[in-house]
């Protein structure tokens, strides 16, 4: 993915392709990218002790966010692309983001902060986080509740 303000061409086994100018986020072209900001934390847990010690034993993983600023036109396309997005919020399902370090799937958007500020006449600058949302299959182990014996069911 082209992640510049010129055209270009990719190369991929197909016949080369044009990429449009600009970026694209979570498929939404905009003008410029300002910043991209990757968060990747965790926590260690702690247990307090009787003697006042406390033991870490674990660390948990948190979800990867990563923080966006784009800008771009009131008019036209800009516009198009804000409404996406607010579409994309609205809609809680989750999307592939492709940024120049990495690819992250599963990705909600959290927030999402759009701003006018002079003494820029018809520009917008919209900060959007991103969450990574991580799924889980449940399996279900042990008898079938028709051949429990006695109340459980």
């Amino acid at each position: 993915m082209a992640d510049s303000s010129t055209s270009s061409t990719v190369q991929s086994g197909e016949p080369a392709a044009i990429v449009r100018k600009g970026v694209a986020i979570a498929g939404i072209q905009v003008s410029v990218k300002k910043s991209e900001a990757h968060t990747y934390t965790s926590q260690a847990t702690e247990l307090a002790m009787e003697s006042g010690a406390t033991v870490t034993d674990h660390v948990i993983r948190k979800p990867i966010t990563l923080a966006v600023t784009v800008a771009m036109t009131n008019a036209g396309d800009g516009r198009e692309a804000f409404e996406s997005f607010v579409e994309m919020r609205k809609a809680r399902e989750p999307v592939e983001v492709i940024t120049e370090h990495s690819i992250y799937t599963n990705m909600v958007i959290t927030s999402l902060t759009p701003t006018h500020s002079a003494p820029y006449k018809g520009a917008l600058e919209i900060g959007i986080t991103f969450q990574q949302v991580n799924f889980v299959e449940l399996q279900s182990v042990g008898r079938a509740p028709s051949t429990l014996k006695g109340s459980a069911k």
